[in-house]
């Protein structure tokens, strides 16, 4: 664990949870 995480790397994880949120709801 980091205390202070990439920005890139957790908006990268952002956009994946979301989009795994959305196919989620679309199922």
């Amino acid at each position: 664990m980091f205390r202070a995480p990439n920005p890139l790397s957790y908006h990268h994880k952002r956009q994946i949870y979301l989009h795994l949120e959305d196919q989620r709801i679309v199922l």
